[in-house]
């Protein structure tokens, strides 16, 4: 009996302004040991050099130059004109391992909607860290999971970025062309793969993660981060129940917010808005992983510990956190918030907790926040004399 042919992989380098890096990206996917391969680069209207460091690779590469749309119009481009059975999408500012498409391949059986892996994480000069990015992703079939629980449900997260997975042609082509997404097409495309498919890690990093001070999701606020993945979940959401509806599965969409991450912070911060009255100023301990700003909802937000309006760094000791936060009762602040995931300050500043569990009470708490009513000093001396009364 004959032998069916390889299956045919595609990689896509997209990329954006990236002149200086667009180059080696390309030459990490031309240089891939598996033979039955294209390499498509898409140029989403790059204002730098790019076009002519593409134009350099010749015929050894399909170029695609187009107008500015967002990364998400860049895959829908490419995937127009890509060929394979399996697709990866490489960030022109990331590189593939010379294995990575062979053990993407080897790993991609005919149910298997994605693979994924880690990626180790370099440099702007392309020397490894010692870092790794994503280094436990889910696998397993979530067919099930995703249909009640909807396409953000935490058993399928974390996902890869996007140079850290390859997608099944099957499943891209149910899927695209994507909608329009500032940010977060790795994140649309593998909160939808868990529907149609299993999910496969492999265990080793296949690529390189580059980071540069340039990357996108390092420049976004944390508000703006909140509005693109409520939007984000939006689109998957419409993009799901359309799918489901076409092929008759049953489901029920209007739990699917219930598990999906950022709408349940979303849910968080509401909560979080009611406890406080109109301009009213609290504490906030994040260590700026919300990226914080100085107002949160027409709040002002004083960050914990501060100086001079800015976050301070580690304390040394917990004395230094009970007068600052002796300052701000003083001033009138009423509420401290623990952001995810600073709960563990908690623990690591056991006289801050102690002085906590003395001076106020929680008055919040679940997945995303905690939250105290500090006690003013004269509340605190009236209990007193009310106790010995």
């Amino acid at each position: 009996m004959a032998q069916s042919p390889p299956i045919r992989a595609s990689v896509i380098v997209d990329n954006y302004n990236y002149e200086h890096y667009v180059g080696q990206a390309i030459d990490s996917a031309l240089s891939q040991t598996y033979d039955r391969l294209e390499v498509i680069v898409v140029d989403d209207g790059s204002v730098d050099g790019s076009a002519q460091a593409i134009e350099g690779f010749g015929e050894r590469v399909t170029a695609i130059l187009k107008s500015n749309g967002g990364q998400a119009s860049a895959f829908n481009a490419a995937f127009e004109r890509a060929g394979g059975e399996v697709i990866v999408f490489l960030d022109a500012d990331d590189l593939l391992l010379p294995d990575a498409v062979a053990n993407a391949v080897a790993a991609m059986e005919p149910d298997v909607a994605m693979v994924h892996w880690p990626l180790w994480e370099i440099d702007r000069d392309g020397e490894r860290t010692g870092g790794v990015v994503d280094p436990d992703l889910p696998e397993g079939d979530f067919r099930e999971i995703v249909r009640r629980l909807g396409p953000g449900v935490e058993d399928v997260w974390p996902n890869a970025a996007t140079s850290g997975n390859a997608w099944s042609r099957k499943f891209l082509e149910q899927v695209m062309p994507m909608p329009h997404v500032f940010t977060g097409t790795d994140i649309y495309l593998s909160g939808l793969a868990g529907a149609f498919g299993k999910i496969v890690t492999l265990p080793e990093p296949q690529s390189l993660y580059r980071v540069h001070g340039a990357n996108l999701s390092g420049e976004l606020s944390f508000a703006r981060m909140m509005e693109l993945g409520c939007s984000l979940f939006e689109e998957q959401s419409r993009a799901l129940a359309a799918i489901y509806r076409r092929a008759g599965v049953d489901f029920d969409a209007s739990v699917w917010p219930e598990h999906a991450w950022y709408p349940r912070i979303q849910t968080s911060l509401r909560e979080l808005e009611q406890l406080l009255e109109p301009g009213e100023a609290f504490v906030l301990v994040d260590e700026t992983k919300w990226g914080v700003e100085s107002e949160f909802a027409g709040h002002p937000v004083i960050p914990f510990p501060e100086h001079d309006g800015q976050w301070d760094g580690w304390p040394e000791n917990d004395q230094e956190l009970i007068a600052q936060l002796n300052r701000a009762n003083a001033q009138g602040v009423r509420l401290i918030v623990f952001a995810w995931p600073a709960f563990w300050w908690l623990d690591e500043y056991p006289e801050l907790a102690a002085y906590l569990g003395q001076h106020s009470q929680q008055v919040l708490s679940n997945e995303h926040m905690r939250v105290f009513g500090l006690v003013s000093r004269a509340e605190a001396a009236t209990s007193r004399g009310s106790s010995r009364a």
